[in-house]
This record gives structure tokens, sequence and C-alpha cells, in this order.
């Protein structure tokens, strides 16, 4: 029973008279006096279960459950209750607990999406239903298509085309002018030739032939204004091979010949040369003993054979420099 002053109505179904939060709320004109169900949360778990024993099938059950009661279907909120079943109340009060979220308020059975196939229909009548939307697609997708296109693209492309196909056309366009060389007559009327030939070789599916010979004409195309990946100048790319990034300083970057400064700045040759190629060169006795000196500047090669003493007289000839 209810206390004092809180809301009741009375069920329409038991006729008992129950709190305003024994009623689920509705969003149908037919109770927006009380903006809830006539009838009781328990009346409507029975309602289900009838629905449940007369349809066999929880799905089916529940949309039918949804249109006598006005209230929304929405089929991935029913597969997710279906999918997770955590309590023993019956999918219709669980159904009924998830319309007080703020993605369901203001909805009645009215905005339900098509769902032509909770009950067996007949391929008539599904063929009929498959027509009218497929229909209504068609024409929603016409008169969107005609507000896209403007007197510049039907310049541009020609009369006779459809509207998608000039939409085609000129996506297609815009891409090619935004991503490749677009400085010269020649290569934007090579983009169109090459637009035009994409949008044959859509149309054109189905047939082998065709479209191998439109390719053929596309990759040509392709190839003369340089937009295949091999062609492309990697020389803003970041993650471009290394090859690349010295073949570009070759062919656009050569660097001027060196100056004699620089040619064995840190001496590295004169220490490969002094400490490793002329001593192997006398022991081995490839060259003559007497040209080893001379290249030595006079110096032995024998007063070098301490390590020690050869960073002594390096740290020495420093110091005597500065």
């Amino acid at each position: 029973m209810a206390k004092k002053n809180e809301i009741t109505y009375v069920c329409q179904c038991c006729g008992e008279d129950l709190k305003e939060t024994e009623y689920s709320k509705s969003a149908s004109f037919l109770n927006q006096r009380t903006g809830r169900l006539p009838y009781c949360k328990g009346c409507c778990s029975e309602l289900f279960d009838r629905l449940l024993v007369e349809q066999q099938d929880e799905m089916k059950a529940l949309y039918k459950f949804c249109m006598m009661l006005d209230v929304y279907f929405d089929k991935d909120l029913v597969n997710t209750l279906l999918a997770n079943k955590t309590t023993t109340a019956n999918l219709g009060n669980r159904y009924m607990n998830k319309m007080g979220l703020v993605q369901y308020r203001n909805k009645t059975f009215s905005d339900t999406k098509c769902f032509i196939n909770v009950f067996p229909a007949t391929e008539d009548d599904l063929e009929e239903l498959m027509y009218i939307d497929t229909e209504k697609e068609k024409e929603n997708a016409l008169k969107q298509a005609k507000n896209k296109v403007t007197s510049e693209m039907i310049a541009r492309w020609g009369v006779g085309y459809e509207y998608d196909e000039y939409l085609f056309l000129e996506e297609r366009y815009q891409t090619c002018l935004n991503t490749y060389v677009n400085d010269n007559p020649a290569s934007i009327w090579t983009y169109q030739e090459m637009c035009i030939n994409y949008l044959e070789l859509r149309k054109n599916r189905g047939n082998p032939a065709a479209q191998k010979n439109y390719q053929d004409m596309i990759d040509k195309m392709q190839t003369s204004c340089k937009m295949k990946i091999a062609q492309l100048d990697n020389s803003q790319d970041e993650d471009a091979s290394f090859g690349k990034f010295i073949d570009r300083i070759e062919m656009f970057e050569p660097c001027d010949k060196r100056l004699p400064f620089f040619e064995d700045i840190d001496k590295i040759r004169k220490y490969i040369k002094r400490f490793f190629v002329l001593p192997f060169a006398k022991e081995l006795e490839i060259m003559d003993n007497q040209i080893i000196d001379e290249l030595l500047d006079g110096e032995k090669i024998e007063d070098y054979s301490d390590v020690n003493k050869i960073y002594k007289e390096l740290e020495e000839q420093k110091e005597n420099e500065e």
C-alpha cells in the first residue's frame, strides 16, 4: 500500500492503487497526463510472459510488447540484454528499466527503425518493403547529389553524367590537384582524363576486358605525370630511405670539390700511413727501406715501437705548439 502524501495511480489491469514508482515512465501521447504507463510493473511483466508463450521467442515477444505499450524498440539493446542475463527478471522488466536512460527519453514506438524480420513475412511483403526503402534511399541520395553539383562541375566535365557521377569525378579530380603537381595545364588535363577513365572503370565492373583497357590507360597517364610511388620525390618525407636521400643529394644538391684544407683535416690518413701501412711494408719487405724513410721524412720506424713513447711525443708536440 502507498504511504500518505505519496502520488498513487490505480492500475488499469489489476486495479491496485500503487505508488508512482511502480509504473514505468512513458513518452506516449496517450499517457501525457501522468507520464507513466497505465499498467503497473507487475502487470507489464505478466503481459510479457504471456507474449513469450504466444511467440516462443523473446525478441518477437518484446517487439509486440513495445508495440502494445507504445514503447521505443531498440534491437541492439535487446541483443545486449539477451547476451547478459544477470538477473531472474524477465526481459520485459529489464528492458523497461533501460528506457529511463537519456538516449531513450521522449521516444515512442513510432521512433523505431524499420525492423521487418521480427515476424515472418511472405516474399512478396519483403520485396515490397525492400523496394519502398530502396526507392526512398535513391530519392534522398539524388536530392543530396543534385544540391552539391554546381554549374562549374558541369562546365568542367560536360553534360550527360548522372549527379552522383559528377560528384565522383570532382572528388577524384580535387584529390589529384591537392596531392600532385598542378602548376601546368598538361598535368591538369591529364588528371581530368584520368578521372573520366576511373569513372568508366567503375561503370564497367563485370567486364574484365573493358576494365583492363581502362586500367592500362590510367597506368600510362600516372606514369607520364610521375604519380606512381616509385616516381615520387621523397625529399620532404622524414621516413624516406637513406638511399633515396643520397640520390636526392647527388642529383639535385651535388657537393663542390673539397678544398685542400679538408684533404686530411684530422691527420688520420697520416697516422695510418705512418703507424700501419709503412711499418707493414717494411716488415714484409714490400717497399725499399730508403723509400720508406723518405716518406717518413727521415723518421725511423723503430723509434715508434713503444706505444707509450708515441703518446708522450704527441703530448710534447702539443705543448710546444701551445
